[in-house]
């Protein structure tokens, strides 16, 4: 269940951080999974105003550089 939640997100990155919600609860190993599936091209896309999680994905997707 968890892999089909972080697939769906990392699907719908711009759709998920629009939504009312708060994404803080997201855990670290839950943001590495999300990061993981995500692409450099899909965070250069995205418009999240709020910043919800669009450094924490940026952050981590930069230390798999490193």
């Amino acid at each position: 269940l968890v892999e089909m939640c972080v697939t769906f997100i990392s699907n719908k990155l711009n759709e998920v951080v629009w939504q009312p919600i708060d994404l803080s609860c997201l855990s670290d190993k839950l943001l590495d999974m999300i990061t993981q599936r995500t692409t450099i091209d899909t965070l250069a896309d995205l418009k999240d105003r709020k910043d919800k999680l669009e450094t924490k994905l940026y952050v981590r997707k930069l230390d798999e550089f490193i």
